[in-house]
């Protein structure tokens, strides 16, 4: 974004001039472009003109369509005055600044308007004042996005194409192999990708997430962890007995065993960072946590390489619309979009709920999904899990996958996670088998050691 002041009056009649002559550029701004935010009135007239013809056809107008809307003469003054000012201008540019000044133009003009009308809102005594209306106004403009990425030109980028297939895709390894196996090598380093757990209360949504910003940390990878349910400080516990193996009660008494564990890990992973960040439940939109993660970048040179959000469903949707299978589908591409290099480029894993049909099915359908079916329809992967009264007494966890857009979407397995430690292990890791484990002889050999 350019930093210099813009000079708006020489700036309006630049629009105005590319909006006569390209499509794309026109397409581009037309709908941020609120023409109240024009201060020049016969550009305002022009523009006026153009919009509304290029909103009823699509297409530009030529200079007689253009002279066929000069209904009245303050229109025909517009018309000619602006004609003039082009002869005028330098019309050599770079394409990239102008698409950089146009939205830092309509961005300053909203966020102007905003504040106009919020001064003049609550200097009316007799005006309710409305909070969420003026924090909409100053959120649309702050948000202004003008895209001008036209797409990947298949049939005219053969050779890019071709070099694209030969590049590896990057993963981060889960640091678990089943997952691995199922996300074709782990989660995508580049981001692009929200992956969900689906559990019914109680099974272990936030272990397992637990477990993977300990396995990301335990790579050498900054990991934030936002948690809407538990405080900083067990979050914290919970993290320091998986790492470490001490049992999360007898953390206190053996806090120099875990301060030389923790110096450990710090001196194998130098570039290692792990946030844990608590909101409130259901007190933040995705515009809240973006806001957080680039103060994170600002002033901690905090970029996360993976964001783990407990959980994703006890966020508010932005904008929302009141319907809870909209707004879940909202919050879910609103949190998928964080991952995009656009914003910050790293994978997004969270959990939500199962509804209680699916809280008494082994590896429930897409549909056995709580708040919204919007979720998994958006998310990437799918995971479920889930136990029986009789697994969760024998420390097992069931975990199923039911939708991968990086691999197969079918199959399950088991793990075993150690309450005392609340860490999760394969179960090969477990009985040191590395073939598949029969879980019937598996329930046996934990039954015999009950």
């Amino acid at each position: 974004m350019a930093k210099h002041k813009l000079d708006y009056e020489l700036f309006e009649y630049i629009l105005a001039y590319n909006c006569t002559i390209d499509e794309v550029f026109t397409a581009t701004v037309i709908d941020d472009l609120d023409l109240n935010y024009i201060s020049n009135t016969h550009i305002r007239n022009y523009l006026g003109i153009i919009f509304d013809f290029f909103q009823q056809r699509q297409v530009l107008p030529n200079a007689t369509e253009i002279r066929s809307y000069l209904s009245t003469q303050d229109l025909k003054d517009s018309y000619k005055k602006v004609v003039l000012r082009f002869k005028t201008l330098d019309t050599k540019y770079n394409y990239d600044d102008l698409i950089c000044n146009t939205e830092k133009y309509i961005k300053e003009r909203a966020v102007w308007k905003a504040v106009k009308k919020t001064v003049n809102d609550y200097s009316d005594d007799s005006t309710e004042n409305n909070i969420a209306e003026t924090f909409e106004l100053f959120n649309n403009a702050c948000n202004v996005s003008l895209v001008d990425d036209l797409g990947f030109d298949y049939l005219e980028s053969i050779d890019e194409h071709i070099k694209n297939l030969c590049v590896d895709e990057k993963y981060i390894p889960t640091g678990y192999r089943w997952f691995d196996k199922m996300l074709g090598g782990g989660w995508l380093e580049g981001g692009r990708a929200l992956y969900m757990f689906l559990a019914g209360t109680n099974v272990g949504k936030s272990i397992f997430l637990g477990n993977i910003a300990t396995k990301l940390l335990e790579q050498d990878k900054k990991v934030l962890v936002v948690s809407l349910e538990m405080s900083q400080e067990i979050y914290s516990k919970r993290i320091s007995s998986q790492t470490s193996r001490i049992p999360l009660k007898l953390l206190r008494e053996e806090s120099e065993q875990l301060k030389l564990h923790l110096k450990q890990v710090k001196k194998n992973n130098p570039n290692a960072k792990l946030i844990i960040k608590e909101f409130p439940p259901s007190s933040i939109s995705t515009n809240t946590l973006k806001a957080y993660i680039k103060k994170l970048i600002n002033k901690k040179k905090f970029k996360p390489d993976a964001i783990v959000i407990d959980y994703l469903t006890l966020m508010l949707a932005a904008n929302p619309a009141g319907s809870m299978y909209e707004d879940g589908k909202k919050v879910a591409e609103q949190a998928r979009a964080l991952s995009y290099p656009q914003f910050f480029g790293c994978p997004v894993i969270s959990a939500g709920q199962l509804n209680r049909t699916g809280m008494a099915e082994a590896n429930p359908e897409l549909d056995k999904t709580g708040e919204s079916v919007g979720i998994p329809q958006t998310a990437d992967a799918i995971f479920m899990l889930w136990q029986t009264e009789a697994e969760k007494e024998l420390g097992l966890i069931n975990c199923g996958i039911r939708k991968s857009r990086f691999g197969v979407n079918f199959g399950a397995t088991a793990f075993k996670i150690d309450y005392d430690t609340l860490a999760i292990d394969e179960m090969e890791d477990v009985f040191g088998n590395n073939a598949l484990v029969d879980m019937e002889g598996v329930l046996d050999r934990l039954n015999s050691d009950k």
